[in-house]
């Protein structure tokens, strides 16, 4: 859930024409990209062509990018893995687009990161990995979803986002997200907490969606108020982490911006 909170990206990358071959591939099959990905509450943006990262280099298979961002103890050295096919049989057409090949990211953290599962109980990660997808797309009889998470006396969060149609033939499923619509959180600061990006809403199914995991990290939304930030970072709030099973109640934890989780209590007087 965390990884793909923290290594949500978007990416455009462009490769090479060119057969191939071993020889071909030493430099690896992309020329240039375009990589938005947040870091410390800010998105960050890196282009140009890959070889010109910093801390640039790639397998001698081509299959694997390497490159680091930032220094010290904020450094992380990233991966961009690629499985890539070089054969074809049979009838299959000789030619590759980039679609042919999955594509992961990994990152190692200078610093470890941490986590927390449903039951509360936190841990600290060094390396996280997760798959690139395309861009999913709005399609008619994508199902609309929504949910009002409730901790007592405290917040409550409403937010709404979109199933893709479920498929044919499939009585019951695990429906990924498809896209956020709106999240708004009350209780926690004067003026309700308005997210409408995708950085700042993270949605993470559970067996059949009997269960759901949400992240909700305001300061990665552009839209929301620098008053509001401000509110939250006086109550030690980075972000907020919601375990919901049915019902009017879920599970609330906070990250503070002392990098350390709690349960999300009423503030003091």
């Amino acid at each position: 859930m965390f990884a793909s909170h923290r290594l949500k990206s978007l990416w455009n990358l462009h490769t090479s024409n060119m057969w191939m071959t071993a020889t071909n591939l030493t430099n690896g099959i992309y020329t240039r990209g375009t990589y938005e990905y947040p870091d410390k509450g800010v998105l960050q943006t890196l282009s140009g062509p890959l070889q010109g990262w910093s801390n640039a280099s790639n397998s001698p298979s081509g299959g694997t990018n390497y490159w680091t961002t930032d220094a010290g103890t904020n450094r992380r050295s990233w991966r961009l893995e690629t499985t890539l096919k070089t054969t074809v049989t049979g009838a299959q057409p000789p030619i590759f687009t980039q679609s042919d090949f999955a594509k992961k990211v990994a990152v190692t953290y200078a610093t470890p990161m941490p986590t927390i599962d449903s039951s509360g109980v936190s841990s600290k990660v060094t390396n996280e990995t997760v798959s690139l997808e395309v861009q999913p797309v709005l399609m008619p009889g994508a199902v609309l979803q929504e949910r009002t998470l409730v901790k007592t006396n405290v917040a409550t969060i409403q937010t709404s986002f979109y199933w893709p149609k479920e498929p044919g033939g499939i009585m019951i499923y695990t429906a990924p997200l498809l896209r956020f619509v709106e999240t708004r959180i009350t209780g926690l600061t004067t003026d309700p907490i308005v997210l409408t990006n995708c950085y700042s809403q993270t949605y993470g199914p559970g067996h059949h969606n009997f269960t759901e995991e949400f992240i909700f990290e305001p300061r990665l939304d552009p839209g929301v108020p620098p008053a509001t930030l401000a509110e939250l970072n006086a109550a030690n709030i980075q972000l907020i982490y919601v375990f919901w099973q049915g019902g009017p109640n879920a599970v609330f934890y906070v990250l503070g911006l002392d990098q350390k989780f709690r349960p999300l209590a009423a503030a003091g007087p």
